[in-house]
């Protein structure tokens, strides 16, 4: 999830985290990824949406640990980027966008 380090994202993020899911929270600042490392049922990730090696990485970081891609992908700031990173392996993969 991109803009996970405050705002709306960090609050998404926290939701998604609290029912269960498994976020892989993006964020630019150490400090900030150290921080979402520490909620539960969350990884902070370097993810800076500017930068086309930070999604190529954070994509294959969710491949690595997961083996299947992502399920869903939320940008919150706005990025082009982003469906051109998330291709789902499977029809159930969803873009979100807010």
């Amino acid at each position: 999830m991109t803009g996970a380090s405050s705002g709306i994202g960090r609050k998404i993020a926290e939701r998604l985290a609290t029912e269960g899911f498994y976020v892989y929270a993006g964020a630019r600042k150490a400090e900030d990824i150290a921080e979402l490392s520490k909620i539960p049922n969350m990884k902070g990730v370097r993810l800076d949406v500017t930068s086309a090696s930070d999604l190529t990485a954070a994509v294959a970081l969710v491949e690595r640990e997961k083996g299947a891609g992502c399920t869903a992908w939320s940008t919150t700031p706005a990025s082009p980027w982003a469906g051109r990173w998330c291709r789902p392996r499977r029809r159930s993969c969803s873009r979100y966008s807010t």
